[in-house]
């Protein structure tokens, strides 16, 4: 009966102070619970995401740790969805942006980098003239708008050979007609698939690998032309006869019609002047790009 009456009066006595003191015979006067300890912490109820949301009728304010959602860590029901308490950032540089329900994480963006907002306000991480692209080379030409899966254009961050020859002379290859911006994939793909010779231009370009990105092409005509009017924001390419003996750069525009079907456009980065080379006689740098 002892018992009994003891734990009954501890009971009145909790009630009639309305606060709870764990490890502390005074909890602060504004704290309806004060855990107290300079030792152990306090732990929540944790649960998988699918716990979580399998939980019924949670009171709005309830707070659970949840082990495998992304980020992990304390969430907080607010009467209609779950929401991270702390949204924690894997890298310096990394924001984050206020959905309407959410926080949402924005992974730190490339160097030289612009953040944008899209037609919904959704910010995004997008690139300029200049700026270090995905595999690591250099942004050289923005078209304003993603169209046919691409928008930017991304210079190798190096020439990738000394001299190559662009290969099979006197062979004229109709997919590889094209000269303006967007088409240097193509040709690049028409040469390769048609003209089975090693070590070409397109090939070396088409084989290379650069940080795990494989989409390398050697440029049409009008893209060399563009990476000569942004040379100085590339950088590294040859402009002189002092610096190898031979320093134009292929493109992968060759000639549609005519006796010069043996020859291919190249351009010299001096004086920028584009000119027709012997596919098979003339060993010309390479600087292969890709479009993303």
């Amino acid at each position: 009966m002892l018992p009994f009456l003891f734990f009954f009066s501890f009971l009145i006595t909790i009630a009639a102070q309305a606060q709870v003191g764990i490890g502390t015979g005074r909890p602060q006067s504004s704290a309806q619970l004060d855990v107290t300890s300079t030792t152990r912490g306090m732990l929540p109820p944790r649960m998988t995401m699918a716990q979580q949301t399998k939980m019924a009728s949670p009171m709005e304010g309830m707070v659970v740790y949840c082990t495998d959602c992304t980020p992990k860590g304390l969430y907080n029901f607010d009467g209609t969805t779950w929401n991270a308490l702390v949204n924690k950032g894997n890298a310096t540089g990394d924001m984050q942006y206020w959905d309407g329900t959410r926080w949402i994480m924005i992974p730190v963006g490339y160097p030289l980098g612009v953040l944008q907002l899209s037609e919904s306000n959704i910010p995004f991480w997008s690139f300029t003239i200049g700026s270090k692209g995905p595999a690591g080379g250099i942004v050289f030409y923005d078209k304003g708008a993603y169209s046919n899966g691409w928008r930017f254009l991304e210079a190798a961050p190096g020439d990738q050979i000394s001299g190559a020859l662009w290969g099979c002379s006197e062979m004229h290859i109709p997919g590889a007609s094209g000269l303006a911006i967007g088409t240097g994939q193509a040709n690049t793909t028409a040469i390769v698939n048609s003209c089975s010779t090693a070590g070409i231009a397109a090939r070396i370009c088409d084989d290379l690998v650069i940080n795990g990105f494989s989409d390398w092409f050697l440029p049409s005509r009008d893209e060399l032309n563009v990476m000569y009017k942004e040379r100085f924001t590339i950088n590294g390419f040859a402009t002189s006869r002092a610096q190898l003996p031979s320093f134009p750069y292929w493109s992968s525009s060759n000639v549609q019609t005519g006796f010069a079907t043996q020859s291919a456009y190249g351009q010299r980065f001096n004086l920028g002047e584009q000119n027709l080379y012997d596919k098979s006689d003339n060993m010309l740098l390479l600087r292969a790009i890709r479009a993303f």
